[in-house]
């Protein structure tokens, strides 16, 4: 059924689970809503019409009370992950996902790391969370630093240089094609293990260094490019 307004799923389920006890929840993907476990449908479209819609609640939980004690990250939103020099920028959680674009943002979450200025490891992370009406305003913020010991600015910086290599793998997948861009890797396979480890240099002088005839200079400075730590 589609509904052209927005509702509030949690009081439109009280509403309905009156006249059919049998629906079990409602499903939604933009303003496609589906009513599960319920089978004769004839009264549902007249109540789903009478329904008010509400004028502002949290996408989170469907109501207008603080939501910043909400684990939400277990609930199962679509999550856009923004990376920065390997750094993960920013997270979005959204309701939908079709393959190609989301919608319907439900928190985000926005984050910034203060470095060791001689070894250029973390030491500690701000984030600021916010959460997000059914009209797509904020309706709260909150503010929270996470601190890293020895080990765990360690691993950061490990995680920090893999996500630098998924995004150059993704690069080469997308300018080279499968084939070549599983040959180009492979062939520096080496050094994206150094790389990963802390020894920087390497790599990107083998990129530039490379004899492979797919690689254009514009190829190798993206490819470069895509290698920066900062």
């Amino acid at each position: 059924m589609v509904i052209n307004k927005d509702v509030n799923i949690p009081k439109l389920y009280e509403e309905i689970v009156v006249v059919y006890p049998e629906l079990e929840y409602i499903n939604r993907a933009g303003n496609e809503y589906t009513f599960v476990g319920i089978s004769d449908e004839s009264v549902l479209t007249q109540i789903v019409s009478d329904h008010d819609s509400v004028e502002v609640y949290f996408r989170l939980d469907g109501t207008t009370d603080d939501p910043t004690e909400i684990n939400y990250d277990i609930r199962g939103y679509h999550k856009e992950k923004i990376f920065q020099y390997g750094e993960l920028r920013e997270v979005n959680y959204y309701e939908n996902f079709n393959g190609g674009s989301f919608s319907n943002i439900v928190v985000k979450e926005q984050r910034s790391y203060t470095r060791d200025p001689i070894h250029n490891l973390a030491q500690y992370r701000t984030a600021t969370h916010s959460w997000y009406y059914n009209n797509d305003e904020i309706g709260a913020e909150k503010v929270t630093v996470k601190y890293y010991d020895s080990q765990s600015s360690l691993e950061e910086a490990y995680q920090r240089r893999q996500n630098v290599i998924n995004q150059t793998k993704t690069y080469t997948l997308g300018a080279l094609g499968r084939t070549y861009s599983f040959d180009f890797l492979t062939s520096v396979k080496d050094e994206m293990d150094l790389f990963k480890e802390g020894y920087i240099e390497p790599l990107p002088i083998a990129v530039q260094n490379s004899t492979k005839v797919y690689l254009t200079q514009q190829i190798k400075d993206d490819i470069v490019e895509n290698l920066r730590l900062s």
